[in-house]
């Protein structure tokens, strides 16, 4: 692979398909950041925690202009996000303030699914919305 850039871009995976192209990535060299998250889900007889992507169908990669060509090569990739006709730049910058939110968060709070119908009444129990 070619030099890397500082830059991050995003891109535009197949639906539920981000950890398997970031299982690929990561066997063919390609720097990539899968932001992930504990979610607690319901099935049938049980609960059981997964983590899942903080942001559904997409995964950000480091790579040199060169090399773009080879993510587009992965089957579960769509294509780039793109910004006045450029693939969109995520800066280096933007990608470890999300780390670190993602660090902190996940130290101090589990995230629960659950189903709300409109006009369900719901209380905050933690955070800047407490009580409301």
């Amino acid at each position: 692979m070619a030099e890397l850039t500082d830059s991050w871009m995003a891109v535009y995976t197949k639906p539920r398909n981000e950890k398997k192209v970031a299982e690929r990535f990561s066997r063919n060299g390609i720097e990539y950041y899968l932001p992930l998250i504990d979610q607690k889900r319901k099935w049938s007889d049980r609960y059981k925690t997964v983590r899942v992507p903080v942001i559904s169908s997409y995964i950000f990669v480091r790579v040199s202009e060169q090399d773009r060509f080879a993510v587009l090569q992965d089957p579960g990739v769509l294509n780039f996000v793109y910004w006045l006709s450029k693939p969109a730049i995520v800066t280096n910058d933007e990608i470890e303030r999300m780390r670190f939110i993602l660090k902190e968060a996940g130290a101090n709070y589990q995230v629960e699914l659950e189903q709300f119908q409109p006009g369900d009444k719901v209380t905050v129990s933690d955070g800047a919305f407490a009580g409301n």
